[in-house]
């Protein structure tokens, strides 16, 4: 007699609770981080909590629906939740926050929009982040991979010795920098491959087909 094998767990089966609890954590612990690093702020904690709140909703509903829509919700809400930290490093120590803010924050909508206003350089900027063409591309790829391994050891290491040398101002502007190009970079990268997929042009591109 045949046991009968027990049912696969599926992310796609995965109920709710399991996407809003998996978003408690990763955005909780971007709150945690904007609210307390570097030192406590009233006004950073509020914007821990509205990303907090607004993630566990999404990754809520992304799980029960799958929709295209949730997808584009999450990718954007970690985006910003990056973006938010690199703020909050650089502002700690980078003065005239009225300068180089909005020029953080046009480079962000820029590669939000990017896709739908420049579709052939999205392509190029979004193959060069992963299978890199160019001579430069391939260099970059292969210092981040080479790198990657001692990422947290050298960035633990970093702010330990700008720690104790009195130059924790290092480690803020190195944490705000890879913050904007995590952010930015990532929501390029997110944005160009979901954008085909929005529900309106598959619709439209259906009905051309079938009328052909």
């Amino acid at each position: 007699m045949k046991r009968k094998r027990g049912k696969r767990w599926s992310w796609k089966s995965a109920p709710w609770w399991v996407g809003g609890g998996l978003a408690l954590f990763v955005f909780g612990s971007f709150g945690a981080l904007l609210a307390l690093v570097p030192d406590y702020s009233p006004g950073a904690l509020r914007v821990g909590v509205a990303l907090m709140v607004a993630g566990v909703v999404v990754g809520s509903w992304g799980t029960q629906t799958k929709s295209w829509w949730s997808q584009m919700a999450s990718v954007n809400l970690l985006m910003l939740s990056f973006l938010s930290l690199g703020i909050r490093f650089l502002a700690a120590v980078v003065p005239g926050t009225w300068v180089w803010l909005p020029l953080v924050l046009m480079g962000y909508l820029l590669a939000l929009a990017l896709p739908l206003v420049h579709p052939r350089l999205s392509e190029k900027l979004a193959r060069e982040q992963i299978a890199p063409q160019t001579r430069f591309g391939r260099g970059c790829l292969a210092f981040s991979a080479a790198m990657l391994p001692a990422a947290g050891l050298s960035g633990y290491w970093l702010y330990e010795f700008s720690k104790r040398a009195g130059r924790q101002e290092l480690a803020y502007v190195l944490g705000g920098v890879l913050g904007f190009v995590v952010a930015i970079g990532g929501t390029q990268y997110f944005t160009h491959h979901l954008w085909p997929k929005r529900p309106w042009a598959q619709k439209a591109e259906a009905e051309v087909q079938a009328e052909a």
